[in-house]
């Protein structure tokens, strides 16, 4: 489990949860290029190899923090994160077509952006580990129940309301 909190100018606490099952699903399918023949995937790439390198999963974790770091979310929706190229200039996307010979990489190479589907939680701790145990792709842990009640005890009293919300996919995409 990833928690990121945000915030903006004082007034609110913006804690985001990505689960381990979806940062996984997204590192195999867009980082280790594991996916189905004859399926087009956007993933990200490093200028190690000639744009075709794979980024180190520390690396797509903390890109994925500064990504979400420092915005205020509204709502649960879709939304468009762009990948902060000052930061991260060695990283970048390409497309990849699976067929029965391997992976065939397109001739273009782009600054892409992130498109993660979130949906929010309305509540704090308690709330938050009822619909996470809820999800069928996230496994609660003693230390993680902790974690989220340590954040919320933490924050308590700061702001005069936490919005939580679940990451339930990522994947990078052409801008």
């Amino acid at each position: 489990m990833v928690l990121i909190w945000t915030k903006e100018k004082g007034k609110r606490l913006d804690i985001i949860i990505v689960p381990i099952s979806v940062l996984k699903m997204m590192i195999d399918t867009h980082i280790e290029r594991k996916f189905k023949i004859g399926e087009t995937k956007t993933c990200l790439v490093t200028k190690d190899n000639g744009w075709i390198g794979v980024p180190k999963e520390e690396q797509v974790i903390k890109l994925l923090k500064e990504s979400l770091f420092k915005i205020t979310l509204v709502e649960g929706f879709d939304k468009k994160f762009d990948i902060p190229h000052h930061i991260f200039s060695d990283i970048k996307c390409r497309e990849f077509t699976k067929n029965n010979f391997g992976l065939i990489p397109s001739n273009e190479i782009f600054e892409g952006y992130f498109k993660i589907t979130l949906s929010e939680i309305d509540g704090r701790a308690r709330k938050t580990m009822e619909i996470l145990s809820r999800s069928p792709w996230v496994n609660i842990s003693k230390s993680m129940r902790e974690e989220i009640i340590s954040i919320f005890k933490k924050f308590e009293g700061k702001y005069p309301k936490e919005f939580v919300f679940l990451i339930e996919h990522i994947h990078p995409v052409k801008s």
